[in-house]
């Protein structure tokens, strides 16, 4: 997607292209052609509306059965004790503990930021390298 982006001569698209669908700037321009092609082809695509509704009932439910929700807090570490994720650190600072940590980033920023990249296997390498 890097390489592909930039052939762009506007300085916008240069930027913009290589992470239109994912963060990722090496992935195979074929990718993004894939999910495209498909979305012209009327084979997938989006609801309207979003996934809004759907999150909105899975975070009703969640606060039903007593969870909480914190919205415009980055997380910036995934803190482990004995290989097992025991909580999150904010950009704040704030440490929160639980009992399950579920990450909502994408795949590189969980593993190589937020656990530091202590557990690659060569297949999560080979993946992103």
């Amino acid at each position: 997607m890097q390489q592909y982006g930039d052939m762009f001569q506007d300085p916008f698209m240069k930027r913009a292209f290589p992470v239109i669908q994912y963060s990722i700037t090496e992935a195979p321009v074929v990718v993004n052609m894939v999910m495209l092609s498909g979305i012209i082809a009327g084979d997938n695509g989006w609801l309207v509306g979003g996934s809004a509704t759907l999150a909105g009932n899975i975070e009703a439910r969640y606060r039903e059965l007593g969870g909480e929700v914190r919205y415009s807090s980055r997380v910036v570490k995934v803190l482990v004790k004995e290989n097992k994720a025991i909580g999150v650190r904010l950009a704040d600072g704030t440490e929160l503990f639980a009992d399950m940590v579920v990450s909502n980033a994408d795949g590189h920023a969980t593993i190589y930021d937020m656990l530091d990249g202590k557990y690659l296997s060569q297949i999560i390498t080979s993946y992103y390298h």
